[in-house]
């Protein structure tokens, strides 16, 4: 028998063949592991050798997933709603690099430490995968005050600190309308 033509995203009919018939689940109803659909260096992004579950997993994804909603929201019309969901994002991915960049302990050696370097370069490695540019800016953008973050020892520098007075500034005058 000649081997099909297959997807490329599916490997080859041997890696099919091999992956269905070495599953001891196949056709026992009790789930099993699923056949990789997706054969390529960038579907292993969150899969490493490294701890698991991977400690940086929820960081990444927190801050992709606020981009996402960010560039969501700045198709809405504009209005107090919008002003109101920007800045709640916008503080929600502050405090994201805060979390991320402030290192915990006390790291001896120069740089910041593996944890930040991984959420940083995922970050950087999800953001090449966008096509839209503004979302892939934004997300190097983060991982780069990322890593200055944690480079300063968690610190805020000049710029994030005017941003955090600005932040600061509007949540305490919208409580006030609020109330």
């Amino acid at each position: 028998m000649s081997n099909p033509t297959l997807p490329p995203y599916l490997g080859s009919w041997q890696e099919l063949v091999n992956a269905l018939l070495h599953n001891p689940f196949l056709g026992s109803g009790h789930g099993g592991t699923p056949h990789r659909t997706h054969n390529y260096p960038e579907a292993r992004l969150l899969e490493s050798d490294g701890p698991q579950p991977s400690p940086w997993y929820e960081a990444i994804m927190g801050i992709v997933g606020l981009v996402c909603l960010k560039q969501s929201v700045s198709k809405m019309a504009a209005g107090p709603e919008k002003t109101a969901l920007v800045q709640g994002i916008n503080s929600s991915i502050i405090a994201a690099i805060d979390d991320c960049g402030t290192p915990y302990g006390h790291w001896h050696w120069p740089g910041p430490p593996p944890l930040v370097l991984g959420i940083a370069s995922a970050l950087v490695f999800v953001a090449n995968t966008f096509q839209e540019e503004s979302a892939r800016v934004e997300l190097a953008d983060i991982s780069a005050k990322i890593l200055q973050r944690a480079s300063a020892g968690g610190k805020l520098g000049e710029q994030e600190q005017e941003q955090e007075h600005q932040i600061g500034s509007s949540r305490s005058s919208r409580n006030r309308v609020l109330s």
